[in-house]
């Protein structure tokens, strides 16, 4: 009998490929980094500056009541990071809604219309958001926003609200606070 110093070769596998694809498969669906058409990563199409004023009228009291009002107002955006290949730098947006509320808290639907920076004709978005107004003015919040028609139709808004310039003393007066200024920084993203 022969004294072997080496172990026997062993016949190569086949199914190797197979057993590693499946586990592949396997680990990414455990993990969540197996992603679908529903749990897509968005895409950015445009990051910009936002900076702008809104008019409330009536203006808002300190009166526990709500009140309705009618909002309107402008933002520019601009310092655009464009991605979607539209070389846009900025536009401007034009906006009016209607809310419910006091210097204490408020809330308005608004409806608006984005003219982009664009030649020969600048293309427009019509987005719909809902803004809130934390307590006093000091903070504000701006959700279900989404691009309803015209250039990133589809996409979801995120507004990340950096500042809110509101007149505190205002809302003690008979008038109240007939505006507030907002800046922050906005973007556009789809699925």
């Amino acid at each position: 009998m022969a004294l072997r110093l080496f172990p026997r070769p062993r016949p190569a596998r086949r199914r190797r490929p197979a057993r590693i694809a499946v586990v592949t498969v396997l680990v990414s669906v455990l993990t969540g980094s197996w992603t679908t058409a529903a749990h897509a990563v968005p895409a950015v199409d445009i990051v910009c500056k936002s900076d702008g004023q809104a008019a409330l009228s009536p203006g808002l009291t300190l009166n526990p009541t709500p009140q309705n009002f009618t909002i309107s107002g402008t933002q520019e955006l601009s310092l655009c990071l464009d991605l979607s290949g539209n070389d846009i730098g900025g536009g401007t947006l034009q906006f009016t809604g209607e809310g419910e509320g006091s210097c204490l808290t408020a809330s308005a639907r608004i409806d608006g219309t984005i003219l982009w920076d664009g030649a020969p004709v600048p293309p427009t978005s019509t987005v719909r958001f809902t803004v809130a107004l934390a307590p006093l003015g000091q903070s504000a919040a701006i959700s279900n926003a989404r691009v309803t028609n015209g250039l990133f139709a589809g996409d979801t808004i995120v507004y990340t609200v950096a500042n809110v310039a509101s007149n505190l003393p205002s809302c003690l007066t008979p008038t109240g606070n007939t505006a507030f200024g907002i800046t922050g920084t906005v973007e556009f993203a789809h699925l």
